[in-house]
């Protein structure tokens, strides 16, 4: 899975960075800004997930911070923290929309809850024109978390990878009347720079063919047959 990325607000170091060190451990990716004014500096649109803003901030408040960011990305998740009553404090927030108050010191276990249930979905393009195989990959990965996207054509890729966020394409070097490398020169020439993970039962009659498509910083080739727990791991891998 790609790792979430956090942005934790608090003018109190150690807490901020206890913070930080815990949920780095969990597969995320954390920054730590200690007022308000860095948090904003520090934002830009896509770059965080979920933000964790203390309330009470030295300069600009979490609300202040809160709608400065939201300016700049309206879909960002956040969480409001605080050593004040929560009740008090709702009624300082109003209606701006957060997903949660937490009450200082923090539980440890509900953060991850939280963290978990915020975690962006990775979508997986399955690109191969056997459908047997494109559904058993699909079914493999959905089981392991991911949402998947399966297609047959090369028209099929592109509609799809231009009209779906797509996180990962996994595709198949020999499709039906196309091949893999012509496809993935069209969506680079269309801006869509997707990892690519290239699968096949050629790889050495495709050995061209595959040295292109490194050149072009696609990240890894499955040979055909492979494993499961292979393509699982290699899938992991591009997100290391």
């Amino acid at each position: 899975m790609k790792s979430m990325k956090i942005l934790i607000v608090d003018d109190d170091r150690d807490h901020a960075d206890g913070l930080a060190d815990f949920i780095e451990m969990h597969d995320c990716i954390l920054t730590v800004a200690y007022t308000g004014e860095e948090a904003v500096r520090k934002f830009a649109p896509g770059r965080f997930d979920l933000v964790f803003l203390d309330f009470k901030l030295p300069g600009m408040n979490g609300v202040e911070v809160l709608r400065a960011i939201r300016g700049i990305d309206p879909e960002v998740k956040a969480i409001m923290m605080t050593g004040f009553m929560v009740r008090d404090l709702n009624q300082q927030i109003g209606e701006t929309d957060i997903l949660e108050v937490m009450q200082k010191p923090i539980s440890l276990e509900v953060l991850l809850e939280l963290v978990d249930t915020c975690r962006p979905e990775t979508t997986v393009l399955v690109a191969d024109d056997d459908s047997d195989f494109t559904d058993s990959i699909g079914s493999l990965l959905e089981e392991h978390g991911y949402r998947t996207l399966r297609a047959g054509t090369a028209a099929d890729i592109l509609k799809m990878a231009t009209s779906n966020p797509v996180d990962l394409l996994l595709l198949d070097l020999r499709l039906n009347g196309d091949h893999g490398l012509r496809v993935f020169e069209q969506l680079v020439e269309r801006g869509l720079k997707i990892p690519t993970i290239i699968v096949t039962g050629f790889a050495k009659e495709e050995s061209e063919a595959v040295a292109k498509l490194y050149a072009y910083s696609v990240e890894k080739l499955l040979s055909k047959p492979f494993a499961p727990e292979a393509l699982l791991q290699a899938i992991e891998e591009v997100w290391a």
